[in-house]
C-alpha cells in the first residue's frame, strides 16, 4: 500500500516481483514507470489514479445529476468499507443507496471514484443517480439493490488477495454463464471507455440469487488510461482481465458437457496463458458477446457450480488452473 506518498517512479526491475498481485500507487507523483511494471506476470489489482503519468483529465459526469444533501433523507447504515459508508436513503420519494466518502482511503481519492463511477452507464454496473453536493461530505446516490448480496466475502488476514466464498455456494450452469457474461461485458465496457477498475473482486460483484441479476460496483481503485500509449493501455487492461479470469477459475468444481459453456471454457484457457497472449479486452468482449448467457448455458441448466477459493496461478504456467469446464 503506497497510496498518497511522494513517489515519482518505480524501480527498473519492478517486474521481477513475479508473485506480486496487488499494488496501490494512487495519489503519488509518478511521471513514468518501467516497462517491467506492465509486464509483471501476476499483477492484477492495481491503483494508479491521481498521478502525472495519467495526465490531467476532467471526469465526465454528465450521466449523473448534482443532488443537494438536503434532498436526501438518511436511514439505516447498509455497510462500511475503507473508502466510505453506505446508507439506505430516500430521494424524491424513492429508495436509494447513498455512499458518503471518508476523507482518506488506501485505494485513492474519492474525487476519482465519484468522477469515474458517474461517467459510465451499463446494465452490469451499479447505476449512479447523482453526486451529492451542498454539504460537508461528498457522496454518490446509487440505485437501491434490494435482494442483492456480495458474491463473496472480502479477503481476510489469511487470504489477503482472495475473496472468501460461502460454504456450499452453488450455481446452476445457466446462472453461472449469465453472471460471468454480465460482469465480463461490464468490464469490457469500462475498458472501452478508458477505465481500469483496479479492484475487480467477487466481493464487489452484487448478486440477486432470486432473479439472477448482477451488478459490478466500487470504483475506489479505478483510473483512466487515455494518457498512456496504446500498448500500455492494453497491458493495463490485462490487469483487470486477469482478475476476471480468477473469478472464472473460482467457479466450477462440478463440470458440465463442454458444448454448454464452450465460449467460457475457451476464454478460461486463454486466461491462464502466458501474459503476452492473455485476452485483450476486445477478445474478452468478443467471447462474451458471441451467444450470450442463453446460448452459453442452454445445455447445462441442471448442472451445479460450486464456488471455492482458487490458488494463485502464474502467467507462465496454465497447469495450475482450476477451470474444468
Amino acid at each position: 500500500m503506497l497510496t498518497n506518498n511522494q513517489l515519482t517512479t518505480l524501480p527498473p526491475d519492478f517486474g521481477v516481483q513475479t508473485k506480486l498481485e496487488l499494488v496501490r500507487l494512487a495519489m503519488n507523483k509518478i511521471t513514468e514507470v518501467p516497462t517491467s511494471f506492465w509486464e509483471a506476470p501476476a499483477l492484477t489489482w492495481v491503483g494508479l489514479a491521481s498521478n502525472p503519468i495519467l495526465g490531467r483529465y476532467r471526469h465526465r459526469q454528465q450521466l449523473a445529476s448534482a443532488i443537494d444533501l438536503e434532498e436526501l433523507s438518511f436511514g439505516t447504515l447498509l455497510g462500511e468499507g475503507s473508502s466510505g459508508r453506505v446508507f439506505e436513503s430516500l430521494w424524491n420519494g424513492s429508495r436509494v443507496a447513498v455512499k458518503l466518502f471518508k476523507k482518506t482511503s488506501t485505494d485513492g481519492s474519492f474525487l476519482d471514484e465519484m468522477g469515474l463511477a458517474a461517467s459510465v452507464h451499463h446494465p452490469g454496473l451499479i447505476h449512479i443517480h447523482g453526486i451529492v453536493h451542498g454539504g460537508p461530505e461528498h457522496g454518490l446516490v446509487m440505485e437501491m439493490l434490494d435482494g442483492f448480496q456480495p458474491l463473496a466475502h472480502p479477503p481476510d488476514a489469511w487470504n489477503t488477495v482472495r475473496c472468501i466464498y460461502s460454504e456450499g455456494q452453488t450455481f446452476v450452469a445457466s446462472r453461472a454463464a449469465s453472471l460471468l457474461t454480465t460482469v465480463g461485458q461490464a468490464l469490457h465496457h469500462l475498458h472501452e471507455n478508458g477505465i481500469i477498475h483496479g479492484d475487480f473482486y467477487a466481493h464487489n460483484v452484487m448478486y440477486n440469487s432470486v432473479t439472477g441479476d448482477v451488478r459490478l460496483g466500487d470504483f475506489g481503485a479505478a483510473w483512466r488510461t487515455f494518457a498512456l500509449q496504446p500498448e500500455q493501455q492494453a497491458r493495463a487492461q490485462a490487469f483487470d482481465t486477469r482478475a476476471f479470469c480468477l473469478l472464472m477459475q473460482a467457479r466450477p468444481i462440478v463440470c458440465v458437457p463442454p458444448p454448454s459453456l464452450y465460449n467460457l471454457s475457451a476464454l478460461c484457457q486463454l486466461c491462464v496463458s502466458d501474459e503476452s497472449v492473455r485476452p485483450h479486452h476486445m477478445t474478452l468482449g468478443s467471447y462474451l458477446s458471441s451467444g450470450g448467457p442463453r446460448r452459453l448455458g442452454q445445455q447445462g441448466t441442471s448442472s451445479s457450480y460450486k464456488l471455492h477459493s482458487c490458488p494463485t496461478f502464474h502467467a507462465s504456467s496454465s497447469s495450475q488452473s482450476d477451470c474444468c469446464l
